[in-house]
């Protein structure tokens, strides 16, 4: 595999087609120079988002069956025995599957099949990116390496269950859960990532994905950062306080955060990336029309290429 300084990673789908294409454009708009970007997508959406990217070679598309193993799909007869029998189903739970939620996380945790080094910028499709930035500002040519971590104030925002899921997972003994380690971007490193999934394999004595299958519930994000900051204690990590996004919760929070674009001048200014989650009540609509006027008008305060 050829190695990058930085790869972009994004697992998508068709009904997140549009907002994946904002995220490119706000990619195209605002990145130093082109960057290498993985996008894996079900098989069946493959020919769309060829089509939709076909003038951008830097995209790769992955198949995420490529990444996935059979058994987290359910069978094609399973959606229609729920319909017809719904108080049956539960005895053919075996042939369930799991929610694309959950597949989505085998894929992230699937980063060393497709980079072999380097950082990794995981970029779901909600995510948008608001000013110029460098590369080396994600971690590429650092000496160091980090990870993002977030120590909330508030309860709500805590996501105590899953770290304690995580260490359960990790083989280790109970600890702090007053922070967590979900951030857009987040930066992992391949290797890292394959040395959790030995260590999910050590602990459950299968395969990590079978492991996460007969787990359930997860969070990939909690567990790469439990694992790396507890477990492997690499001697050149750096934890970062800092958070890259801002979050929106309406559509007027949504016009005046674009509304405070920096300056063209202002690398590392403002938040990185904005983050517009599916479930906040934003119309589809009016959120790709807002963000749509923001790129169009973006174009003109566009970081000039320069060597990352």
């Amino acid at each position: 595999m050829t190695q990058h300084p930085i790869t972009f990673f994004s697992p998508s789908y068709r009904g997140d087609l549009e907002r994946f294409l904002l995220l490119r454009r706000s990619i195209r708009c605002f990145a130093p120079t082109t960057v290498r970007h993985l996008v894996a997508v079900p098989s069946e959406d493959a020919a769309r988002f060829k089509r939709a990217v076909a003038d951008q070679p830097e995209v790769e598309l992955v198949l995420q069956q490529d990444l996935v193993p059979r058994y987290f799909y359910p069978r094609r007869w399973y959606p229609l025995l729920k319909v017809a029998l719904p108080a049956q189903a539960w005895r053919f739970a075996a042939h369930a599957g799991r929610p694309g939620w959950i597949t989505q996380q085998i894929v992230k945790l699937s980063i060393p099949q497709l980079v072999s080094a380097g950082p990794v910028a995981i970029l779901d499709s909600d995510v948008l990116f608001l000013r110029p930035f460098s590369l080396k500002e994600l971690g590429a040519s650092n000496p160091t390496r980090s990870l993002m971590r977030a120590e909330p104030t508030d309860e709500a925002s805590r996501h105590r269950e899953h770290m304690h899921r995580a260490r359960e997972l990790l083989g280790l003994p109970e600890g702090p859960s007053d922070h967590h380690y979900m951030a857009c971007p987040a930066i992992w490193y391949p290797e890292w990532v394959l040395a959790l999934q030995r260590q999910l394999e050590l602990v459950s004595g299968t395969d990590w994905r079978r492991a996460l299958f007969d787990a359930r519930t997860f969070s990939e994000y909690l567990l790469y950062g439990v694992f790396v900051e507890e477990i492997l204690k690499p001697a050149d990590l750096r934890v970062r306080l800092e958070r890259f996004h801002a979050g929106v919760w309406s559509v007027e929070d949504f016009r005046d955060l674009l509304a405070r674009r920096p300056s063209p001048s202002g690398l590392g200014s403002g938040p990185l990336t904005l983050v517009v989650q599916s479930n906040l009540g934003i119309p589809t609509t009016e959120y790709l029309r807002i963000a749509e006027e923001y790129f169009a008008d973006g174009r003109a305060i566009r970081a000039e290429p320069k060597p990352y």
